[in-house]
């Protein structure tokens, strides 16, 4: 890893190997310190001012995506290749809890809103979902989602005299309808496995 001036175009500082490659990094909200997820699973809160270790801690698996709460919980939220948030508590420097499946592949970007209770996941298996803290254990639950096909669509038309239905199929096996309007009228109906006789 290194530091940059991007102005001077010149290298500032080179920081010794974490001992695993780099997959992503994220500023927490501590000046002077970020989040390094490694592809052995470790997540390091490293101060790059001091070039010194915070604090680390290691998932199952590669970490993909890392993310910070800013208002008044100390929380970071780190996804995984399995489609796994892991949270972490900053104050007691521990694993919370494991939304385990949140999604069906990998997690591609995991998200707090600014000063909100409020976290946004984005996946490989074509979904974001929206999850709030909101209960009182301070564990999230599923707020909204929206999702496609699985795999490319091979047929979508607009449906109705108003056109605010999507019709959709695809090699999936999925029918869906989405709403242009209102999330609460989506709906899917899949067709499961032909099996040959």
């Amino acid at each position: 890893m290194q530091l940059w001036n991007i102005n001077k175009m010149k290298m500032l500082y080179e920081f010794p190997s974490f001992g695993s490659p780099i997959t992503c990094l994220s500023q927490s909200p501590a000046i002077d310190v970020i989040a390094i997820g490694l592809l052995n699973g470790k997540i390091i809160l490293h101060n790059i001012k001091v070039d010194e270790t915070v604090i680390s801690f290691h998932q199952n698996n590669k970490v993909t995506a890392i993310s910070f709460r800013t208002d008044d919980k100390h929380l970071m939220a780190t996804s995984s290749m399995s489609g796994d948030v892991n949270l972490w508590d900053l104050d007691s420097r521990r694993r919370l809890h494991v939304l385990n499946g949140a999604h069906d592949k990998s997690i591609s970007s995991v998200h707090f809103l600014t000063g909100e209770p409020i976290m946004l996941t984005a996946s490989a298996d074509n979904s974001v979902k929206q999850w709030i803290f909101d209960s009182l254990d301070d564990l999230p639950r599923l707020l909204k989602q929206r999702s496609g096909h699985h795999a490319p669509p091979t047929f979508a038309k607009f449906y109705g005299e108003e056109g605010h239905i999507i019709l959709s199929g695809g090699q999936d096996r999925a029918f869906r309808a989405f709403s242009i309007i209102r999330d609460e009228f989506n709906c899917e109906m899949s067709q499961g496995m032909i099996f040959s006789e």
